[in-house]
């Protein structure tokens, strides 16, 4: 919880009933035994405390509080559970179990102020880490369940738990500046351009850096509104601001911007890199995207596709071929699952329908060959496609408008279609795959790029042409050529960052898939880093992270005459980067399931240059999802009962929920 707010909404409960608060006055030892003849008539247990005191008016004896009377006592029943509780015994109380409620929901005290303001905090919080609206404190539920547990509590409006998720948002944009300054750390950025349901545009900005401690760590920085033409530089002056308003002056400190390859975002991350230093890096999985796409467009797979998406929409849009499907898959013993949409933007999406579609193919053909579900225009197209052996006169008709409605000419799947479609599934799997590493946020993915991206074309270029279609071959071609084209893998200084980055991982440092020639010019790379971070950085001095240094050893008579052992001149710390690099290349390789940062964190101390260096490069993410998956997250909050949320709440909020968890520590 995040303790930053300072509220001073907190007073007494409002008066549910009738009647209002007053001061208690005499006590019960002081009151009149004395009954008067309106209490001798009436046979409630009140009476004992009331007195008349006029025409339609009866006075407290406890506190002399006068009240209104007109026949009924519930309203001087009220006013004996709420304000005399211990004086008025419940036990003799001829009262329903309506007035034990009363007594349990009236009786509370007031709410302590602090723990006031800590119910509000709670409440913010709430808001914030589920993106909730602020009107939530408006609701008859909400407000019911916090009157039933604290009923002293006064519930604050939603105006004043808005404000205080800003005063959140600033004091959270301190602590995240203080973080970013005691680190001081290399920074890789990514960006994107989101458009609510409001129509309000949004850039978001989120940072990586390892910090002191060899931890990968990743922040948002803004959401902000980007009202305006989104040009290049329009762009590259809005990320400016973010970066600068964060405490990012130096130059040194910014490493790259990953962004995707539409081109005002491939331009401003040009300007970014002329003026200052920051190198523009294109976001590997909207690479891999445009690269299968083409494939994707070979005219027989297209048709394929095309097939099957009529097909998941046919089932997604009719709730009785739905429910059906799922009772074939019982019956089927296979798990009961939705088959999953194709979405234009993500490319994987496809890779999931088909393989949905393969997994359910025998309950989907059961619930097509079904009259009682499948309407008989459904029906007779897919018994005629799939058992027929006269294909011309069944395509002729088939083709026939007048026969076979355009809408459902492919609504289901030929053999031949369903064969091709475990062909492209299986060429789809590595692919998918490389993408699902390509975005991982909780691990270094910058260095796994190259080594991927070499190793899938050799996959794809390798495979035995004799036995598979002809789509198959062309789409494989094709997705070649469009890696090779967009990694530019001929132009080794258009990948210098990436090879680096590889070159440092201490799983692939060997660089088997370049020349030697490629390979010396990343090594080239290495060294002007290294000494460029030598001119331009502070860089800490080099003590093992959570270790005690070790103590020196003094030297015996040996050591003086035969010199130190071999074992201990390794682990001597090297001040000269051809040194640590000759070194480094010298250990062996790990194995790929290790964790690289965890062997730099280890290793550090060995390499106090060199791993620099590693810091500066292995921070940069390989793909822009954190961007995105943050825009995710602002279409929840941007939703269409909320569209009219104002832009700076959306910022402050999706600041809020991402880093919920490191600002709970920070600020407590």
């Amino acid at each position: 919880m995040l303790n930053m707010a300072d509220t001073d909404t907190q007073s007494d409960t409002d008066d549910l009933f009738h009647g209002g608060d007053s001061d208690v006055g005499d006590s019960a030892s002081q009151r009149s035994t004395s009954t008067s003849p309106e209490t001798n008539r009436k046979k409630s247990d009140v009476w004992k405390y009331f007195q008349k005191a006029g025409p339609k008016r009866v006075s407290c004896q406890l506190c002399s509080k006068q009240m209104a009377y007109h026949g009924g006592t519930t309203n001087l029943r009220d006013h004996l559970i709420r304000i005399h509780p211990k004086d008025y015994n419940l036990q003799h109380s001829s009262a329903t179990s309506t007035s034990t409620t009363l007594d349990g929901f009236l009786s509370k005290s007031k709410c302590p102020p602090s723990r006031s303001r800590h119910i509000t905090e709670l409440i913010t919080d709430m808001v914030a880490r589920d993106l909730r609206p602020a009107a939530i404190v408006k609701g008859e539920g909400f407000c019911a369940l916090l009157n039933y547990i604290e009923p002293g509590y006064k519930i604050p409006s939603d105006t004043h738990i808005a404000s205080v998720i800003r005063q959140k948002h600033e004091v959270g944009k301190r602590a995240m500046m203080q973080r970013l300054k005691n680190e001081n750390a290399f920074t890789a950025f990514t960006s994107d351009i989101w458009t609510s349901c409001a129509n309000d545009a949004y850039i978001s900005l989120t940072a990586h850096f390892i910090d002191s401690d060899w931890q990968l760590v990743s922040c948002v920085l803004g959401s902000s509104p980007f009202p305006g033409h989104h040009t290049g530089s329009h762009i590259y002056e809005k990320l400016k601001d973010i970066t600068h308003a964060f405490g990012f002056q130096q130059h040194s400190q910014l490493v790259a911007l990953v962004h995707d390859a539409a081109s005002n975002m491939v331009l401003s991350g040009e300007i970014l890199e002329e003026r200052l230093e920051c190198a523009s890096v294109c976001c590997a999985a909207h690479r891999l995207q445009l690269c299968i796409e083409d494939g994707l467009s070979v005219s027989a797979i297209s048709r394929a596709v095309g097939a099957a998406k009529k097909l998941v929409t046919h089932f997604r849009h009719s709730a009785l071929a739905s429910d059906a499907l799922k009772k074939k898959q019982l019956d089927m013993g296979k798990p009961v699952m939705k088959l999953q949409q194709d979405c234009p933007t993500r490319w994987n999406s496809t890779f999931y329908m088909i393989r949905s579609l393969l997994e359910n193919r025998w309950p989907v053909t059961a619930v097509l060959s079904d009259e009682t579900i499948t309407k008989r225009q459904y029906r007779y197209l897919y018994m005629i496609r799939s058992l027929l052996e006269n294909r011309w006169p069944v395509t002729a008709v088939l083709s026939d408008e007048t026969i076979t409605k355009r809408q459902y000419r492919y609504l289901d799947l030929t053999s031949e279609n369903w064969l091709l479609l475990e062909d492209l599934f299986k060429v789809l799997e590595p692919l998918e795959i490389a993408t699902v590493v390509f975005s991982s946020e909780s691990h270094i993915s910058l260095s796994v790029v190259l080594p991927v991206v070499y190793s899938i074309i050799s996959q794809l270029s390798s495979s035995d042409n004799t036995t598979e279609s002809i789509a198959i071959r062309v789409f494989k071609e094709k997705v070649v050529a469009g890696m090779k084209t967009r990694w530019k893998l001929d132009e080794i200084d258009a990948n210098l960052l990436l090879a680096t980055a590889t070159a440092l991982d201490p799983r692939f440092k060997h660089l088997k898939f370049l020349t030697e020639v490629e390979q010396s010019k990343v090594k080239e790379y290495i060294i002007e880093r290294a000494k460029y971070i030598q001119l331009h950085c502070a860089t800490p001095e080099a003590v093992p992270c959570n270790e005690i240094p070790p103590q020196k050893k003094s030297k015996s008579a040996l050591d003086i005459l035969l010199g130190e052992e071999a074992s201990e001149l390794e682990i001597n710390h090297s001040n000269n980067i051809e040194t640590d690099l000759s070194l480094f290349y010298t250990e062996k390789v790990i194995s790929r399931d290790s964790d690289p940062i965890l062997w730099w964190q280890q290793n550090h101390t060995r390499f106090p240059i060199l791993s620099q260096v590693a810091k500066y490069v292995l921070c940069v993410p390989a793909t822009s999802t954190s961007s995105e998956r943050l825009f995710s997250t602002a279409g929840l909050t941007v939703s269409k009962l909320r569209s009219c949320l104002k832009p700076d709440n959306v910022d402050a909020l999706t600041f809020l929920h991402a880093n919920y968890h490191y600002l709970k520590n920070v600020c407590n």
